[in-house]
């Protein structure tokens, strides 16, 4: 049996906005509509990568669909096709999540690439960035004003298959130095990273960090982005600890750690079985147990991958389409098991703080909050290999007299009510399941 002590009256920080994911609530040409769930599960941060595969349907996000002919004049907003990406950010913003922007290519499978080429012109292609900024921060050419924070330059320049970028690693970092210092100066206020690494123990990894403070130079990094798709959390949790010293040894101390793309893989040659698990029961709990992970974690934002429901036969463990659609009018999409596990997250990153939990180590993952508004505790039950049932003894400090109610997802259970808890008992938690004890 484990042993799980949490007190609540200990508070050890912030719940952090990890429980993030990739792309927005309207997809497959607005046929599909997650707002209502996007709003549920409160996902702090929405970024756009991949949105409307593939290739952005040719209309949305990435750079080649808003200016499609590069040899045009950027200064002319008549050059600018933002007409359906206004509508796809539109909807995020309308669902409380902040937005990511990826400025660059979605990734190409293809043999022959299109736009995953380096630009031609840097400088230019900066320019066009800073147009694309001005029209959704500013207003510029009949535009909106959604404060949008973070710009991520490029995705993945390093894969090699040159998925998203047939360029160099030379040319990559002497791109970023030329696009970031000149969107920095114009926007101070704004955030600008990348590169969106596909793995921060890579090679590329440290050469771009080399290559950014070379010569004594220093080009701004506001938040350093990677990827890593795997079966342990723990690693995760490990991987960002590498992140922050890494970053940290280069001098960029202040530079925010965001890990935005994540889910389950365990072998990349034959990546099919790995949908099944996404879209059920274990993944769901893999999910959970990320989340718990990367709150303890140096990691400070990340979001899972993939949220759009173009992805539901892969990527997309959360939302599956709907064919109640009347007249044109979106259908609500339906909901999948890894869904949720951000729900049950969301009660924890709605207290705000994170209280002391602590557990025996092994395959119980454990998340806890606090805060004048009531508490929260979510248990995970998770292991890639054989996950077994678990007796867990509870002991709730500072809500002794506080009736929890307990709430199970598992195989045949959406966060139903199961129980109640009240100071201290005994829990089983089911494999591959999440439980969460709450007050609300």
């Amino acid at each position: 049996m484990k042993h799980l002590s949490v007190d609540f009256n200990r508070i050890v920080g912030p719940i952090k906005p990890v429980n993030g994911v990739n792309n927005g609530p309207m997809t497959c040409n607005f046929s599909q509509d997650a707002r209502p769930y996007f709003k549920e599960a409160a996902f702090p941060f929405a970024r756009l990568h991949d949105s409307e595969y593939p290739m952005g349907s040719g209309e949305f996000v990435d750079v080649d669909c808003i200016f499609k002919v590069f040899s045009c004049d950027e200064d002319d907003p008549a050059n600018y096709n933002f007409t359906l990406t206004d509508e796809y950010l539109k909807a995020i913003d309308e669902t409380g999540a902040k937005i990511i922007y990826r400025l660059g290519a979605t990734i190409e499978h293809q043999p022959v690439k299109v736009h995953a080429h380096p630009p031609k012109d840097y400088m230019k292609w900066a320019r066009i960035c800073e147009h694309i900024i001005r029209h959704y921060n500013e207003g510029w050419a009949d535009g909106l004003h959604l404060n949008i924070e973070y710009w991520e330059i490029w995705n993945e320049p390093e894969l090699s298959g040159h998925q998203c970028w047939t360029g160099t690693t030379e040319e990559y970092c002497e791109f970023y130095k030329t696009v970031v210092p000149y969107l920095k100066e114009k926007f101070p206020h704004l955030k600008f990273g990348g590169p969106a690494v596909s793995s921060p123990k890579n090679e590329f990894a440290r050469q771009f960090l080399e290559a950014i403070t070379a010569d004594g130079q220093r080009a701004p990094l506001d938040f350093y982005s990677w990827h890593m798709y795997l079966t342990d959390p723990k690693k995760a949790g490990e991987l960002a600890c590498h992140t922050r010293a890494m970053l940290d040894e280069f001098g960029y101390t202040e530079a925010e750690s965001i890990y935005d793309e994540w889910n389950y893989v365990n072998d990349w040659s034959n990546v099919r079985p790995c949908y099944k698990v996404i879209s059920g029961r274990k993944g769901a709990a893999f999910n959970a147990a990320m989340l718990c992970v990367l709150q303890h974690s140096p990691c400070d934002i990340s979001t899972y991958y993939d949220a759009q429901v173009k992805q539901h036969e892969s990527w997309c463990g959360l939302f599956a389409p709907t064919k109640e659609t009347v007249h044109g009018e979106a259908g609500l999409v339906e909901l999948k098991k890894g869904y949720y596990a951000f729900k049950a997250f969301a009660e924890l990153a709605r207290l705000g703080m994170e209280a002391e939990s602590v557990i025996e180590d092994g395959n119980i993952f454990v998340c806890a909050a606090a805060s004048d508004e009531g508490k929260a505790v979510m248990l995970v039950n998770y292991s890639d290999d054989d996950c077994k049932a678990e007796r867990v003894q509870v002991k709730l400090t500072g809500a002794e007299n506080t009736k929890m109610k307990v709430l199970r997802l598992c195989g045949t259970k959406n966060l139903d009510r199961v129980g109640e808890l009240t100071g201290e008992g005994t829990i089983t938690l089911l494999p591959h399941s999440v439980t969460l004890l709450t007050d609300k």
